[in-house]
Parts: C-alpha cells; sequence; structure tokens
C-alpha cells in the first residue's frame, strides 16, 4: 500500500501557487472587462428590430452580376446589414420614411427611400477612383491611394474561406516578400519561421514583431484563432515599420480583430472535419534490403543472432518502425461567433474550439478560445473600445521519437510475447532504446492566456480633428507542464522513474498614449501622430526535476522522494520607454509626404546606449490625378513611392550588457568548472567572473531604401513592385579580448550585413460575368543576402561558416567529385593525393583545391545556401453561381541543402539507412559510393536542390441558393472540402525540401529527421448564417 506524500504535495503546490495567485487577479480583471462590455451594451443591440422590412437584390450595372458584400444601412442610424454571396439583402427600418445608403468599395454610393416598397432592388455602377481601401499602418488607418511605406495585406479570402491552424500558415504564398518556412509538420502547426524580406541578423532573433489590437503580442501564433482576423498587414520598408523603432528592422505584422457592425445581430456558425496523412517521407530499407546490405557490407562481422532469427522467421521483412510511430490523424473545428450593434454600440463574440490530432503517435493539440469586442460611443465625443481574447491550450503526451523510429534497426522487435514494449529492441546493441517510449510517459501540459486591449478615445473640444486615446494592453499567459517517465519506457527503466515539473508565467503590459490631428486647409492635408507609451515584460520559470522513486504510482507527485532532486528558476524583465511623432501631408490628393522619428528606452541595453533614434521619410507621388493622365479609360491607378529610414533590432537580452559571476564560463558551456575554496575545515562555492559587462551594447540597425510602383490598369490588371536595399550593422558577435582577462570574448556591435531585392503582386480579374467570375493572382519576392563585415578585421568566420561577401546561411564543406570507377582511377587519385590511403573502385573522389596533395580544411568550399532567392505563389479563384474553386501553388527556388536521407549514418548497419543504388561493379554509379567501409572518407556528396512546386491549398464550395433559405430565416448556408500539401513536385530525395535548416542557430543535416514528418489534410465543413 501507497501512501500519499505530504512533503511531495507541498513542494508542488508551492511551485504553482504563484500561477493560482496570479490567475486570481487576472480572472478579476478579465470579468470586471466583461461585465463593462454587457453594462454598456443596451438591449437592443441584442434584439432584432421591428419596423418595416425590405428586401431585395444588388447587381452591377455592366454585366447584371449580383454583387455580394455591399454595405445595406439607414441612413442616419447605425441599423445596417450586408448583401450575402448572391447579392441578396434583407433589412428592417424604422418606417416608411427611412433612406437606406447602398454603398461598396470601387461603386458609387446611391440613396433610395423606402416609401411602401418592400422589395427593392439596386443596380450599382463602378466607380474607378473609388477602386481604395483602408489599410492599417500602426498608430492609425490609410486608404491604400495615400500610403507613401510598403505595406502588403493578406487576401481576405485566405482567413474567411479556407481554416488554418495559425496566421502564419495563411501568409505562406500569399504575400510577396514575406517568406513562412515549416520546420516540420506537427499537430500544432508552430514549428514555422517567418520572415520579411530575408535575414537581417546573424546571431538574433530574425522574426516580425507581431502587434494584436494595436499591442504587441508575444504569445505563439497558434494561440490567434484565424476565423477571428479581420485583417492582417505586413509593414515592410522603413517608413511604414519606424513608427515601432528599436523592433520594428525585421518587418511589423499588424493583426486586427474582428468588429461588430451596426444591423441586426448575424450569427455563424461553422463545423470542420479533416483526415491527415504522412507525406514525404525517406524510403528506408525493409528488414530483408537491410539483411543483405548489411552482409554485402561487412561479410565477416555478419549480422547478430537476434537478426538472424527475424530474417529466417515467416516476417523477414521485420518492422517498419514507422508505420509504429505514426497514424491517420484529424483535425476538428467548431466556431460560434455572433456580431451586430444598435446607434452606439456594436459588439463581436466567439467561440472555438480546434482538436487537432497528428500524424505522429500521441502528438495532440487541443485549443478553446472566446473572444469579446465591444466598442461603445457616448455621444459624439467619446469612444471606449475593449478587445478580449481567452485561450486554453492542451498540449499533453508525448510523441514517439520520430528519428529514432524512422533509423531504428528493421530487424528488431517492438514488443515482447505478452504485448508490452520491448524497452530495448535490438537485444545485442541496447544504445538504441525503443522510439514508442515516450508514448508512455505520464504527460500533462496546459496552458492559459489572457489578451485584452482597452481603449479611450476623445475627441477634444474647441479644436476640429484632434483626438486623444488611451490605449492599455494586458497579456497574460501561464503554462504548468507535469511528466512522468516510468519503468514501463526506456528513461524511466534505467532512472527507475523520472519526474519533472515546470511552470512558466509571462505578463505583458503596456500603457500608450496617442495623441492625432487631422485637417485640411484647401487642397493641403495635414495629420499629426504623437505617441508617449511604456511596455513592461515579465517572464518567471520555475522548474524541479528528481529520479530513482521506490515506485510509479504518484507519478510527478512524488518528486521530493526522488534522488539528484535539480532545481531551477528563471526571471526576466525589461522596460521599454518610447515616445514617436509622425506628420503625414498631401497636396490635392497628388503628392504626399510622411515623416517619423521614434526613440525607445530599453532597460536591457547598455548604459551608454539606453536610447535608440530611428527616423524616417516617405514621398508619394500620385500620377494618375495629374492632368495628362486623369481623363485616361486605361490607367486607373499609378503611385510612384519612395522612402528611407532606419529601424531597430533590440536583439540584447534583459541582463545581457551586465558583469556576471558564475561556476562555469558561459563562452564555453561544453565544460564547466566548478571552483570552491576551504574556509578551516568547510568547503565553500566560489564564484569566478565569466562575463564581462558591456555598456555600449545596444541595438542592431537596419538603414533601407524603397522604391515602389502601385498601379491598375483598364480595372483589370492590379499590381505592386517594390525595389530595396537594406544595409543593416552593430550586428552582435562575439569578439576576441586579451586573455588576459581571463575571458576569450565579449559581445559587440560589429557585423553588418547588406539585403537587397524585389518583389512583385499581380492580380488580374479575368472574368467578371453575371454568372462567372475568374481572378488570378501571382506573388513573387527575390532576395539577395550577404555578410559586409564580421568582425573589423576584413576576415572570414570558418567555423561559423561565415564569409564576407556570402549569404548567412551558406554551406561549407567538401567537393563531391563523383566515384572512382577503376582501379586506373584509383591509382592516378593516390599518385596525385599520396596520402590518401584505401582507395579502390568505388570510393568517393574529393576535390583538392589547392592543389597540394593534401585533403584538409584548405579544400573546403561554398556550396550554395540554404534560405532560397525566390519564392513564387500563383492563386486562383473561379466563382460559377454558387460554386466556387480556388487554389494556391507555392514555389520555392535557390535553396541547397544537406540531405540526411542520402547520408550514410548507420554507424556499421547498427541502425537502418536508405535505400540507394549503391555503385558496384555492374552498377558504376557516379553519385551513389559503394556499399562498404570508408568508401566515402570525407562524407561527400549529401547536398541536393530543395527547389520544389507545390500544391498547398485547394478549395471547392458551394452556396445553396438564397431563395431556398429565405422561407427559413437563414442568410447563408456554404459547404466546403479543402485539402492542404496534397502533392510536391521536387528532385529532393527523402524528407520534405522545406523543412527548415538554420546553420546560423546550430541546426544542421543531422538534426532533419527530428523534425515531425509533413501531413497532407483533406478537411470538409459547413458554414451556416442567420
Amino acid at each position: 500500500m501507497f501512501l500519499f506524500n505530504y512533503k511531495s504535495f507541498k513542494m508542488i503546490k508551492c511551485l504553482q501557487k504563484s500561477v493560482y495567485d496570479s490567475n486570481k487577479y487576472l480572472h478579476r480583471y478579465i470579468g470586471v472587462v466583461i461585465l463593462a462590455i454587457l453594462v454598456l451594451t443596451p438591449s437592443n443591440a441584442w434584439s432584432i428590430q421591428q419596423g418595416h422590412t425590405v428586401t431585395g437584390k444588388v447587381t452591377i450595372s455592366e454585366d447584371g452580376s449580383t454583387l455580394p458584400g455591399v454595405n445595406v444601412v439607414e441612413k442616419g442610424t447605425s441599423n445596417g446589414t450586408i448583401t450575402n454571396t448572391e447579392g441578396y439583402y434583407s433589412l428592417t427600418v424604422t418606417d416608411q420614411n427611412a433612406i437606406i445608403l447602398f454603398s461598396w468599395i470601387g461603386f458609387k454610393t446611391q440613396e433610395i427611400t423606402v416609401g411602401s416598397q418592400t422589395s427593392i432592388d439596386v443596380i450599382m455602377s463602378p466607380d474607378i477612383l473609388a477602386l481604395d481601401e483602408v489599410v492599417v499602418v500602426g498608430y492609425g488607418t490609410r486608404m491604400k491611394s495615400e500610403l507613401t511605406g510598403s505595406v502588403v495585406s493578406l487576401p481576405k479570402e485566405r482567413l474567411e474561406k479556407l481554416q488554418f491552424n495559425n496566421f502564419a500558415l495563411a501568409i505562406q504564398g500569399s504575400m510577396p516578400g514575406v517568406t513562412v518556412t515549416a520546420g516540420g509538420g506537427g499537430a500544432e502547426g508552430s514549428d514555422v519561421v517567418l520572415l520579411v524580406r530575408g535575414r537581417n541578423s546573424i546571431t538574433a532573433d530574425n522574426e516580425p514583431l507581431v502587434i494584436l489590437d494595436g499591442i504587441p503580442y508575444s504569445g505563439s501564433y497558434s494561440s490567434i484563432n484565424p476565423s477571428d482576423i479581420q485583417s492582417l498587414e505586413v509593414l515592410k520598408d522603413a517608413s511604414a515599420s519606424a513608427i515601432y523603432g528599436s523592433r520594428g528592422s525585421n518587418g511589423v505584422i499588424l493583426i486586427t480583430s474582428k468588429k461588430g457592425v451596426p444591423g441586426k445581430m448575424v450569427v455563424n456558425a461553422e463545423f470542420r472535419y479533416g483526415i491527415r496523412t504522412v507525406t514525404n517521407l525517406p524510403d528506408v530499407m525493409t528488414g530483408t534490403q537491410f539483411y543483405d546490405a548489411k552482409m554485402f557490407y561487412d561479410p565477416a562481422a555478419g549480422v547478430d543472432l537476434s537478426e538472424e532469427a527475424i530474417h529466417n522467421s515467416s516476417n523477414p521483412d521485420g518492422t517498419h518502425w514507422i508505420d509504429l510511430a505514426t497514424r491517420q490523424g484529424s483535425k476538428f473545428n467548431a466556431g460560434l461567433s455572433l456580431r451586430g450593434g444598435a446607434e452606439n454600440v456594436n459588439y463581436f463574440i466567439s467561440l472555438n474550439h480546434l482538436d487537432v490530432s497528428g500524424v505522429s503517435v500521441n502528438d495532440d493539440f487541443r485549443r478553446e478560445s472566446l473572444r469579446l469586442n465591444m466598442e461603445a460611443k457616448h455621444k459624439d465625443w467619446l469612444i471606449f473600445g475593449s478587445n478580449n481574447q481567452i485561450i486554453t491550450a492542451d498540449r499533453s503526451g508525448q510523441e514517439a521519437d520520430f528519428s529514432g523510429a524512422l533509423w531504428m534497426n528493421p530487424l528488431s522487435t517492438p514488443y515482447d510475447e505478452d504485448g508490452n514494449l520491448n524497452l530495448y529492441p535490438y537485444p545485442e546493441d541496447i544504445y538504441f532504446r525503443n522510439p514508442l517510449g515516450p508514448t508512455l510517459y505520464k504527460d500533462d501540459d496546459k496552458s492559459f492566456e489572457i489578451f485584452s486591449n482597452n481603449y479611450l478615445e476623445i475627441k477634444i473640444p474647441g479644436i476640429e480633428g484632434l483626438r486623444y486615446k488611451l490605449n492599455t494592453g494586458v497579456e497574460y499567459s501561464t503554462t504548468s507542464h507535469s511528466q512522468y517517465r516510468g519503468r514501463n519506457s526506456p528513461i524511466g527503466f534505467e532512472d527507475n522513474g523520472a519526474a519533472s515539473v515546470d511552470n512558466r508565467r509571462g505578463t505583458n503590459i503596456v500603457i500608450e498614449n496617442l495623441l492625432t490631428y487631422q485637417n485640411s486647409f484647401g487642397n493641403h492635408n495635414i495629420g499629426l501622430t504623437g505617441l508617449y507609451s511604456f511596455q513592461e515584460t515579465v517572464f518567471n520559470r520555475d522548474r524541479v526535476s528528481s529520479k530513482g522513486f521506490e515506485s510509479d504510482v504518484l507519478t510527478w507527485y512524488q518528486i521530493s522522494l526522488g534522488g539528484g532532486i535539480t532545481p531551477t528558476q528563471d526571471y526576466a524583465k525589461t522596460d521599454l520607454l518610447s515616445w514617436m511623432g509622425r506628420f503625414y501631408y498631401n497636396y490635392n490628393k497628388k503628392y504626399y509626404a510622411t515623416f517619423t522619428i521614434r526613440s525607445d528606452g530599453f532597460s536591457g541595453f547598455g548604459e551608454d546606449t539606453k536610447w535608440g533614434t530611428f527616423p524616417s521619410i516617405a514621398l508619394s507621388w500620385n500620377i494618375k490625378n495629374e492632368d495628362f493622365l486623369a481623363n485616361s479609360n486605361f490607367v486607373n491607378q499609378l503611385k510612384l513611392r519612395l522612402s528611407y529610414g532606419i529601424n531597430g533590432n533590440q536583439a540584447v537580452g534583459p541582463y545581457q550588457t551586465m558583469s556576471r559571476m558564475g561556476t562555469e564560463n558561459e563562452d564555453n558551456r561544453s565544460h564547466t568548472w566548478d571552483y570552491y575554496y576551504i574556509d578551516g575545515t568547510t568547503t565553500l562555492p566560489g564564484f569566478i567572473p565569466v562575463v564581462l559587462g558591456a555598456p555600449t551594447l545596444g541595438w542592431e540597425e537596419t538603414a533601407s531604401f524603397n522604391v515602389g510602383f502601385d498601379f491598375l490598369l483598364g480595372g483589370l490588371l492590379q499590381g505592386t513592385v517594390d525595389l530595396y536595399n537594406a544595409n543593416t550593422d552593430r550586428l552582435l558577435l562575439e569578439r576576441s579580448i586579451s586573455p588576459t582577462l581571463g575571458i576569450p570574448s565579449i559581445i559587440d556591435n560589429i557585423g553588418k550585413v547588406n539585403n537587397k531585392g524585389i518583389e512583385l503582386g499581380l492580380t488580374a480579374y479575368i472574368v467578371s460575368g453575371r454568372d462567372f467570375q475568374w481572378n488570378a493572382s501571382v506573388i513573387g519576392s527575390y532576395v539577395k543576402n550577404e555578410i559586409t563585415a564580421l568582425y573589423g578585421n576584413g576576415g572570414d568566420d570558418l567555423a561559423n561558416k561565415w564569409f564576407i561577401g556570402e549569404p548567412i546561411t551558406s554551406n561549407f564543406d567538401y567537393i563531391f567529385d563523383g566515384i572512382i570507377q577503376t582501379q586506373e582511377e584509383a591509382d592516378e587519385y593516390m599518385s596525385m593525393l599520396p596520402l590518401e590511403t584505401g582507395v579502390v573502385p568505388g570510393v568517393a573522389r574529393v576535390k583538392d583545391l589547392n592543389d597540394d596533395g593534401v585533403i584538409d580544411d584548405l579544400d573546403r568550399d561554398l556550396i550554395g545556401k540554404v534560405d532560397p532567392d525566390l519564392n513564387i505563389g500563383i492563386s486562383s479563384s473561379l466563382s460559377y453561381k454558387g460554386f466556387n474553386f480556388y487554389f494556391l501553388l507555392q514555389g520555392v527556388y535557390g535553396s541547397t541543402k544537406p540531405n540526411v536521407a542520402l547520408y550514410e549514418d548507420h554507424w556499421g548497419y547498427r541502425r537502418n539507412t536508405t535505400f540507394k543504388e549503391w555503385w558496384t561493379p555492374e552498377n558504376r554509379s557516379n553519385t551513389i559510393p559503394a556499399n562498404a567501409k570508408g568508401s566515402n572518407p570525407y562524407s561527400t556528396g549529401y547536398y541536393q536542390k530543395a527547389n520544389f512546386w507545390r500544391l498547398k491549398d485547394i478549395m471547392l464550395s458551394y452556396n445553396l441558393p438564397s431563395a431556398l433559405l429565405s422561407n427559413v430565416g437563414i442568410d447563408e448556408v456554404r459547404f466546403f472540402i479543402q485539402g492542404t500539401n496534397l502533392a510536391t513536385f521536387t528532385d529532393w530525395f527523402g524528407m520534405d525540401p522545406e523543412f527548415e535548416t538554420d546553420p546560423t542557430i546550430g541546426e544542421d543535416f543531422e538534426d532533419q529527421d527530428d523534425f515531425l514528418p509533413l501531413q497532407k489534410e483533406v478537411a470538409f465543413g459547413i458554414s451556416v448564417s442567420f
């Protein structure tokens, strides 16, 4: 009988107490916010108004086709609706004297008096000059025609019609200048790398700043429900992103959540279910192939007894470990939203449930989200708004060791006779644990997150156009991860049970004071924005682990009873104080200018560089509005943009500039030295300096120039072209210092990088008929990246594979020169390289680049780079009556990666490898060496072009006719089927060519097999609005 240990329980509770205490106050905070929403929302905001009901259909004058999304509003009120996908609307107005406004971007607004009419059909006339849209630019909005910087918007259909686990996957292949690279598959889908205009930094973070509803967001991409997103913009050039100062050099992603709209409540319910299967796996050998290859490799050693037994059994192909480690996955998503408003208040509420089972066994992700958005207007001078998101996520369960399963010896046994896991499936070599072992861990991994943005906006009396806005944000997240590895798993067996409890808490508080002024004086239009803001972020982590328990019954609750108890704690706090000024001017809608300056004071910067200042200027010329083009029917829009500015990358850690003491050398963490001293008879711990202070350490700085063109020709072809040149200096690198200081190096702002490129975005409106519409888009991004300086001495860094004049992610290795085919070639090769031995036919040849007769480090050379030059996206949407078809093709070119599937890393056939056409006297391959010891002594020939085309997304949907739905009070019913990653076209062998391999952060091709496999998905669902 086992008794619960109070000491263990108390330790757990102490670790979790701060989590619960923080939650308590934040629950009260969010409760106050929700209460305020309910109190400020009048009862008629939730009800359907009574009065005179008008229905009708809105069409286009040119061809009679229907027009969805038209705003239909009762004049002088907030009562309104929009037309559905077939152009129909229904609106209840106050009485017969009401006037209805019909408006939509690109069309002339119409006003119609209701009178006694119950049915009003409207024909909208195009207004080419009105083909404009509102774009979020940070601390405000601009009409697209007024933009001076480089800003790109995510096509709305990517969010409205398709479904993704997170917004980064929606961006992929859809926005010029923005690349999203998968770091693997996985249920959550959060393992992605997002870059805007390439890499600006060698060692620091290159990902963009994310702003959610005006507040910097630090959570996971997968914590934001894509169905709640109204718009997503990316600020790409220095002018557009300079308003975010020391955090803007990697670009800025602005996410705006959905808000309420005037009119009756619209309820939307959507359900999706998808099937996920593995795709793009290496062709590893079967047991029979493995047996033959091992015997051929070393006939004298032969095979082990257990391998021989399986080979001679009724199942000579042994175990296909990948089949045991993977499964058919699934995804279920259900969402419900309510949207509407009354005269002075609007609201948006959504609930969402996501449940994903990945293709790797035990890889599960569940997310529940609640969004509460509200805006209330009091009189004409006061607006209060609140945008709130609550997220719970469950990542419990440990997936199988995919890398171990991929390369596990197929002539091994996963289960014993009783059906239990064999801890060591290969009995002659217990180094190899059962890769299914982690699936038996007790694992509880849950997180909770609150994001709340609340603002108050006041019209300043007496000064037309002057407004003050108090904008606040609170982000709180907590994660509790407890794991127990029992004796039924290999590691638990070796440790007699191992337990860990890991609690993390993070807070992010933002307070912004915004003063804006807008006014017009004849043809002169000006706008001023002033900002004073404060942001504080705090991170806490408490972790304890131990092992060696009497039993597995109490799992992690007995953690204090184990041996080798190891507690750890992390804490980090940063403060950011900022001011910003922006001046906007346009003359007669022809000439535009934007001037911005921001200054940031960051606690992590060095004592002498606490503040950084970041200016920018942008100019644009609306050529279309000049007299010589004003009457052109072909050129509908033509604009030139120029910008220059300086942005920063904070890069510096919270305490990186401070001198620190420790018990190990932080510049060489592969070795730990313990320092002790004797005080009498007592041994006490000693400390030594491990990091020198860096009072001048500061931000990395990017100065960029951008020229761009925006055009619309004949109302049919819309496009954007941007060219840019960005120089980043003050890069953080470790600089060698005098060894007399006892520390070999210090971090300094000394490196430089250049990025230049061109971006193109084109959309063609091919057919715009009554029943049939067809449009197509092409986006392309070319970027050239090179290091222009490293340590100030003009030299390269061979150890880190950094070279001046070359890209950051360059490959550097020996050069493969084919396979030696005959003994004569072998003799000739050895005569040139007298130190080489064992050279026979079938051995890989290596180039002696410097012709010195020796193969050494001087014979390594550049072999392409990991980051691609060119990213392409081709999409098209076709609609016929109620049917809609959409697809996206993604193309990537110019990437070269080492391929683990080609690597002969079988350790003398102790583990599996891929099946290859090895060189033999009968098969004289010139690409794959012989299956023999020493056939590839320098491990060459494993680099491949990672170019590919992928059918990324495809969707077919059907909307039921409105005539069938109107009688039952339903506005829209849509059925759809969606496919993701259905086909990949590439010469790449083995794992997926897209998977991120980043040599700048220590990842190389030997890590590729640690990625969870890519998955393709087929999903179907239904969406209902009423």
